[in-house]
């Protein structure tokens, strides 16, 4: 009996010390509560099979391709080239890697730069403006992996610029139809194409394979009208003060934008006469609350641009004499006094002044907040991103020396990969795309287009 309580024991002591040696075993496995955000966050498919092997299957972790971000569209060939990596460095070096040979072509320096704020992560930027070879390259890094594959190619703008013409065409198709609800976006969309067009009219040509394509008006141009057939639609009675202001904006930037074209001139007045009856409208609302004369404001700046009534201007200054000196978050006041300093008839100049100090100045610090930021942009929400660019893009082409143009070009390389998540927001470009984040969305592109006009202005001098 007592022998069967000692090989009970021992069997037991045997099972407790098999125990304690698995968990020994098992104690260099990293959970998740050990790995860093990076760790758990930056990489799609962080383990692969390698073969399999006495019956147990190899695993094997693959280069953190997110800690390494680049444009994964690519970059022009004489353009400025920068790789934004995260993590510890244990290698100050970066190399560049031919993708059709696998050698290495370029060893760059990696410099540190703060603490990226979401992830906690270590900054450092690479930079290689200097390697010109045209071709397809990645950036590999000891330690911490590689990027997506990227080109370096000239001509990769300038197809954007027409592909992201052409996303516009398929939003703004010719079945468009609007909505109350859709004024105020609209108002956003439309101002920043009409911008670009006034701005950089040579840009802009004939042959972007639309159905329009070919008769002598610019394809954009074309597409402002398809909108501007949609509105028609639009019945005013149903508007809310909001959309009522918006609905003066539109038709009258459209009816400005005809002008442009001589062979448009009818086109103008038409749209002219729905925006003066429209006005009529939002004079006889309440202008009481700030947000009210805002919209009074736009509504008033807008249709004075386009028609030169003296009621509006009068009601546009008045606003302007306790506003022009700051700039709002609001859009409708931001485009109302980019309008106002448009204005071909007269205007104060003395509030135009104060109006360009403060744009100029919002400009100064939205270009300083992107510069001291991780990821060189102003703001990682889209939204907010695509507000500040239009702003840059706008003062960038009122001072003579055109300084912002890298950071327009800063917020283009981020929509394209060189963000926390190293994922291009335009659907279709670069190898880890996102679907549709910024092709369906015509404040988006609208907002692209414009930044690119100023990009491939400078890229052509």
């Amino acid at each position: 009996m007592k022998k069967n309580k000692r090989v009970v024991a021992l069997a037991i002591l045997m099972l407790i010390l098999l125990n304690l040696c698995a968990c020994a075993s098992g104690s260099n496995n990293i959970n998740s509560e050990q790995l860093t955000e990076g760790e758990l966050g930056l990489s799609d498919t962080p383990y692969v099979p390698l073969e399999k092997e006495g019956g147990v299957i190899a695993y094997t972790k693959t280069p953190m391709r997110a800690y390494v971000m680049v444009d994964s569209y690519g970059y022009e060939t004489f353009s400025d080239k920068v790789v934004i990596c995260l993590g510890d460095v244990p290698s100050k070096e970066f190399e560049l890697i031919d993708d059709n040979t696998g050698e290495s072509v370029y060893v760059g320096r990696l410099e540190k730069n703060g603490i990226e704020e979401q992830t906690g992560l270590t900054v450092s930027y690479g930079y290689f403006s200097g390697f010109t070879q045209e071709g397809k390259y990645h950036i590999r890094t000891e330690g911490i992996g590689e990027s997506y594959p990227f080109e370096i190619r000239s001509g990769l703008n300038s197809a954007l610029f027409r592909d992201m013409l052409t996303c516009l065409s398929e939003i703004w198709n010719e079945n468009l139809e609007l909505s109350a609800e859709d004024m105020p976006r609209t108002a956003v969309s439309i101002h920043n194409l009409l911008i670009a067009l006034e701005y950089y009219t040579q840009l802009f040509s004939d042959d972007n394979q639309l159905t329009e394509s070919g008769n002598g008006i610019p394809d954009a141009m074309d597409m402002v009208l398809r909108l501007g057939n949609a509105i028609k639609n639009v019945d005013t009675a149903t508007l809310n003060e909001r959309q009522l202001a918006s609905y003066v904006g539109i038709t009258a930037a459209i009816s400005q934008g005809c002008k442009i074209l001589k062979t448009l001139k009818g086109e103008a007045d038409g749209y002219l006469a729905l925006s003066q009856r429209a006005y009529d409208k939002l004079l006889k609302m309440p202008a009481t609350s700030e947000e009210e004369k805002i919209l009074r404001f736009y509504g008033s700046v807008l249709y004075y641009r386009a028609s030169g009534a003296s009621i509006a201007r009068n009601e546009a200054e008045s606003y302007l004499e306790t506003h022009a000196d700051k700039v709002a978050d609001d859009a409708y006041d931001y485009y109302g006094k980019v309008c106002y300093i448009s204005c071909k008839s007269d205007v104060d100049r003395n509030l135009c002044s104060k109006i360009m100090s403060a744009l100029t100045a919002q400009a100064m610090q939205l270009s300083h907040n992107s510069e001291g930021s991780s990821f060189l942009v102003s703001n990682s929400d889209l939204d907010v991103q695509c507000a500040n660019v239009v702003r840059i893009s706008i003062i960038n082409y009122v001072i003579t020396n055109h300084e912002y143009v890298k950071v327009q070009n800063d917020y283009l390389h981020f929509l394209l990969g060189r963000n926390v998540e190293a994922k291009s927001y335009i659907d279709g470009y670069g190898v880890n795309s996102a679907d549709c984040v910024i092709n369906n969305n015509a404040d988006y592109v609208t907002s692209l287009i414009l930044a690119m006009c100023e990009i491939l202005s400078e890229q052509n001098k």
